[in-house]
């Protein structure tokens, strides 16, 4: 148990950062239904990625350099660190979306 709640805690410290915050909120806004979580989670991965790549390419790397940072970046992910960060965008997400059911879907 007190592993769960290790790996809850440590992915909360990745993710809850201005860019993870704003990527789980904007997702959840995208949710529908919770059922998709899953691919939802994995959706919020790749755009935090991507903008990791756009802020390479926004401190005025040229393009050779940039494909090699990206690269560098993929291959530099851990399955540990991806796991990690997936708990907590779940975590995330899933706090915001019932939020948002909560707040503005009320019949």
């Amino acid at each position: 148990m007190s592993d769960a709640l290790e790996l809850i805690a440590r992915s909360f410290t990745l993710v809850t950062t201005f860019q993870g915050v704003v990527i789980a909120l904007f997702i959840a806004f995208l949710m529908t239904r919770y059922t998709r979580i899953l691919y939802f989670g994995f959706l919020a991965i790749l755009i935090d990625q991507f903008l990791a790549v756009l802020h390479l390419a926004y401190r005025g790397r040229d393009l050779d350099d940039l494909s090699e940072e990206a690269s560098g970046i993929l291959g530099a992910l851990e399955i540990d660190v991806i796991v990690v960060r997936f708990v907590g965008y779940l975590a995330l997400i899933t706090v915001l979306f019932f939020a948002k059911q909560f707040l503005f879907e009320r019949d």
